[in-house]
């Protein structure tokens, strides 16, 4: 398809999200939890549905716990990606949910989870994680240990839960880390390597030509649109996948954006608030997960993330170490390993 089909694709697509904005069943159906349950203890718990837990604070984290009946000795937490939400649980069978407790969230002013003020300095790197631990605790479930997993910019908020959480932080112990196609700190990233995928357009406006915020959020909005549209138009399953998280997670429209905005500028950030060889303590073991054929977030990109978190990134080329794993697709290699990763 020429460079003409392609906008013409565009422009039907976003026409489509228009005409389906607000109307569509599939939004219906990812904006079911308006109003979560505010949880105290773990008494007030229910599988399968959005719940709000109150952090040390005072702010209000939305969660999701699947498996929650069974209670298995195994806890996974896991930190979804960039304008992903704790709905990504759907892709755990029933099977799976049978053998783990499953403690998905939505970020700060995503999802149900309503924007936060300011933390005193901390990072939103650093205030997630000490929420989600704290979640974990107040639960009662942490006792063993538990496993951490991040996708894409959730990789970041999973290796900042591992930090604080590597000497039983909160009272709650980290076991085992595993990052997916996780963003690197960009700022280490040549500003070339960077726009090889014009999805980081909007990070490179962001930082380099400071253009406000609010306008790259109208952006991620957009996004939004188009992937609506496209699937309307297409009838691709992987769309389908993707605004079943997306229309969740940006169904406060500017609110939500914004925060995705938030986290693209804190990515570029040289600072996040703690350092990621805290994450590899004695007793906590890193897995890294990551594609030949990401084009998002190249292999190339992440090499200085996975060299601090002890991977050596030029045997990674002939023959994989422990503790990394390289699979052939691209970056949507959560549709795909979900069960192989998040059962580890």
């Amino acid at each position: 398809m020429g460079l003409y089909g392609r906008i013409l694709v565009l422009l039907i697509a976003y026409l489509l999200a228009i005409i389906r904005h607000g109307s569509s069943e599939l939004n219906k159906k990812k904006t079911s939890t308006k109003n979560p349950t505010l949880v105290k203890s773990a008494s007030d718990v229910t599988d399968g549905v959005g719940l709000l837990w109150e952090t040390g604070e005072g702010e209000f984290l939305c969660f999701q716990v699947d498996g929650w009946e069974g209670r298995g000795d195994k806890v996974v937490l896991y930190m979804a990606g960039l304008m992903g939400s704790r709905l990504e649980s759907f892709r755990s069978s029933a099977s799976s949910k049978e053998k783990k407790l499953l403690i998905t969230i939505d970020r700060p002013g995503l999802g149900c989870t309503p924007t936060w003020g300011e933390g005193g300095g901390d990072t939103r790197y650093v205030r997630v994680a000490a929420a989600a631990l704290g979640l974990v605790e107040g639960l009662g479930v942490g006792g063993r240990g538990i496993e951490v997993v991040g996708w894409s910019s959730g990789g970041a908020f999973a290796l900042a839960v591992g930090a604080r959480g590597g000497e039983g932080g909160g009272g709650v112990k980290v076991n085992h880390i595993s990052t997916v196609a996780s963003d690197p700190q960009w700022a280490v990233v040549s500003w070339p390597t960077l726009l090889a995928n014009p999805a980081h357009i909007g990070l490179y406006a962001v930082v380099k030509l400071k253009v406000p915020r609010r306008i790259i959020a109208r952006g991620a909005l957009l996004v939004v649109e188009l992937l609506q549209g496209l699937e309307g138009l297409l009838g691709i399953s992987a769309l389908r996948d993707l605004n079943y998280n997306f229309g969740e997670s940006m169904k406060n429209g500017m609110e939500s954006a914004l925060a995705v905005a938030e986290e693209i500028g804190l990515e570029r950030s040289k600072e996040w608030g703690f350092l990621v060889e805290d994450c590899c303590r004695e007793g906590v073991a890193v897995t890294i997960y990551h594609s030949r054929g990401d084009r998002l977030v190249p292999f190339a990109a992440s090499s200085d993330l996975l060299s601090r978190i002890g991977v050596d990134t030029a045997a990674v080329k002939e023959l994989p170490p422990d503790g990394f794993r390289l699979f052939e697709e691209g970056h949507l290699i959560m549709e795909t390993y979900w069960e192989l990763i998040v059962e580890g």
